[in-house]
């Protein structure tokens, strides 16, 4: 039968609008497998996209009707693999997708002749819904609200409406189609099947409680570990900050604990930062950091934190040690990078997750999205009223992002119920790459409408070492607002999990501690991101604890170190630290705050000698002292000069001599151990060039 031109268009829309759907539903058992919310704004732009290029080809390809049946069968599809071609799936994808264009042609062309493409939908529809529930069923190998019978129910359903839709569609063929309102009440009943499958609530079996967890009134008390990478304790209200930045996080510590502590960390990068929280032990003692000078492996890479000591003797971590004593031990990072398990930073936890799975990754896990590994048109308007409230597609960071760490917590938390509870959670939001999603991309003053967002360190790095020039003052306004926008973005999300944390039933036990593992340059001393000097604006650090009741009391020291919280955790879960850590107990007093950076290989590769180095800082006594390997030391009064502009060294030789005595022999390779390389997959060495650690 030959249809009139009104009819084929009709028919073609509802098609489109056929296949659009199924786009829809295809997505969402893929947000649920990885744990991430399901983004029902980027769902419906995807779904917007697939549905205007349909409807758009129907109308410019009306007189071939194999050509436009091509499009709506592949275009889905091609939004999904166009990317990877050429690049990771190769030959194989080219091959799918001719074969999907040349039996989809032939397939739907008929179906066109025929009047019956609005219809097709119905059995795809009621057997795409059982597949998917299938799918998850067999992903998650457990079921606790959901069975067979439901699965039968959805199929059912779906198998009616393609019977009366089938049986639609042969009167149609004898005598005329059906009407454009009954089509879609057609196609929306039988797809319904898909959607259901889709939102139906699955538990994982992994989400049981391990063997060998205490839980009830006689388990040790709860404690949750957050640090917020790269987050600078200048930059919050707390810390005398001009803009009010993390209001939230401020206000529950006001509430419910300790003022906010002065805190320096032991290294100005995530790696030997996160192994001295996790071990109290300095980097030189943990080894786990860049290379050593006399390193035989000069290699851009970095040594994992090892099983045994330099002396040979086992290294506990905190989770191990928590694990052995009953807690449930889960890490969520945003760090993928840094915090691999490559790195040995896993070890002792029962669940151990540090991946990317931004909404970036979402899209390329799910089958049907738009073609774009890149979001320029979301960076260049983004911050623009009225573009600013569509934030259609999420940043395209390469971390995942603060609401999807939160919410992965909150599962965690509503999971383990009165368990022992050791979380530690690591937020990457303040970053490299900058690009708060809206409304907090433009939230702070000084974005520059001609600079781009997302903006990277290696931007003002290249400024820095490469032109060896001075950022200009809008340049700095740019990446301070992003940076700032930033932060007020986690603080969105941390006072979500701070009202999550209230309502568990062990909240008055629980010991909550909130830090950062390292700072960020800004343009002070001409330097940019982290992991090249030991200033202030890289180690100072924000430090917020809530004390669990039953649990260490009193007031804290003056200041606190990385290692620090190594004994506080334990002391708290009662649970003796092991002897001879450099972690000092709750409230006693350091006399001395030590820290170290060792080579800089990117550095070195790419900005020169300046960064062939290793450098140790020590402060005490009102005094810092800063000694480099290629460089004069220097010399900083402590309360009388805070941005460290003034050195002091040539003035006061003899404290510098006194300090760098205090500092005692430089370790090297053979001294640390001589640890051997870690072997990180390709993912990790990715996750390390997207972050700015190699290029």
């Amino acid at each position: 039968m030959q249809l009139d031109f009104a009819a084929d268009v009709r028919a073609r829309i509802v098609a489109s609008l056929a296949a659009s759907a199924l786009a829809l539903a295809a997505q969402v058992p893929f947000f649920r497998v990885a744990d991430a919310p399901i983004p029902v704004s980027l769902i419906a732009a995807n779904g917007a996209a697939i549905l205007l290029y349909c409807v758009v080809t129907a109308i410019i390809t009306r007189k071939s009707l194999a050509a436009w049946a091509a499009i709506l069968l592949v275009s889905p599809a091609a939004f999904a693999l166009v990317p990877r071609i050429g690049s990771r799936a190769g030959s194989l994808t080219l091959v799918v997708i001719f074969a999907i264009v040349i039996v989809g042609s032939s397939i739907m062309a008929r179906l066109m002749r025929s009047g019956a493409a609005p219809l097709v939908a119905a059995p795809i529809g009621s057997f795409l819904g059982a597949a998917l529930l299938w799918f998850q069923l067999e992903h998650f190998r457990g079921v606790s609200n959901i069975d067979l019978a439901t699965v039968a129910v959805l199929g059912l359903v779906g198998l009616s409406g393609a019977a009366i839709v089938v049986g639609a569609g042969r009167v149609a063929a004898l005598s005329r189609l059906p009407s454009t309102g009954t089509s879609l009440v057609v196609v929306a009943f039988a797809l319904s099947p898909a959607f259901l499958a889709g939102f139906v609530e699955i538990e994982k079996i992994e989400s049981l409680t391990p063997a060998g967890v205490r839980a009830g009134t006689s388990a040790p008390p709860p404690v949750v570990l957050i640090v917020l990478d790269t987050v600078r304790a200048d930059h919050l209200a707390a810390y005398g900050y001009s803009r009010d930045t993390m209001p939230a996080l401020e206000n529950f510590f006001r509430e419910y604990g300790l003022p906010p502590l002065r805190s320096v960390a032991n290294a100005p990068w995530s790696l030997p930062t996160h192994a001295s929280i996790f071990t109290g032990l300095y980097p030189p003692r943990h080894g786990a950091h860049m290379g050593f000078l006399d390193d035989p492996d000069q290699t851009i890479n970095f040594l994992p934190l090892p099983e045994l000591t330099a002396a040979g003797e086992e290294m506990p971590t905190l989770a191990s040690t928590l694990t052995d004593a009953g807690y449930w031990t889960v890490a969520i990072a945003g760090n993928y990078g840094c915090l691999s398990p490559s790195y040995g930073l896993a070890r002792g936890f029962h669940e151990y997750t540090a991946e990317k799975d931004s909404l970036h990754s979402m899209r390329e896990r799910t089958p049907w999205r738009l073609a774009t590994d890149t979001q320029w048109h979301a960076a260049a308007l983004s911050h623009i009223p009225p573009f600013s409230a569509l934030n259609f597609f999420g940043p395209d960071v390469p971390y995942r992002r603060a609401d999807q760490i939160t919410d992965s917590a909150i599962q965690v938390i509503d999971d383990v119920e009165d368990s022992a509870l050791f979380l530690f959670l690591n937020y990457l939001d303040a970053h490299s790459p900058y690009f708060p999603p809206p409304p907090y991309t433009n939230y702070f003053a000084g974005v520059q409408d001609d600079m781009p967002v997302p903006i990277e360190q290696q931007y003002y790095q290249h400024i820095a070492y490469t032109e060896n020039r001075a950022a200009a003052q809008h340049e700095i306004d740019h990446v301070t607002a992003l940076y700032d926008g930033e932060l007020r973005f986690l603080d969105a999300q941390l006072e979500r999990l701070f009202t999550h944390l209230k309502r568990h039933p062990r909240f008055e036990e629980m010991l909550i501690i909130v830090t950062s593992d390292h700072g960020e340059a800004l343009g002070e001393h001409g330097d940019y991101g982290h992991d090249v000097s030991l200033y202030r604006d890289q180690l100072e650090v924000p430090l917020f604890i809530k004390l669990g009741s039953g649990g260490p009391e009193g007031l804290p020291a003056d200041a606190m170190q990385s290692v620090d919280l190594f004994p506080l955790v334990l002391a708290h879960a009662g649970v003796e630290a092991p002897a001879g850590i450099d972690g000092l107990a709750w409230g006693e007093q350091r006399s001395e705050m030590l820290s170290w950076l060792y080579v800089y290989r990117h550095g070195v590769e790419h900005f020169g000698e300046r960064f062939n180095r290793e450098l140790r800082s020590v402060e005490t006594a009102g005094f810092k002292l800063i000694e480099s390997t290629n460089e004069s030391p220097k010399l900083f009064e402590v309360l009388g000069d805070p941005s460290e502009l003034e050195d002091l060294a040539g003035r006061k030789a003899e404290q510098v001599a006194t300090m760098r005595a205090t500092l005692g022999p430089r370790i090297g390779y053979a001294e640390a151990g001589g640890g051997p390389r870690a072997q990180p997959s390709e993912e990790t060495l990715d996750a390390l060039r997207a972050l700015g650690y190699i290029e």
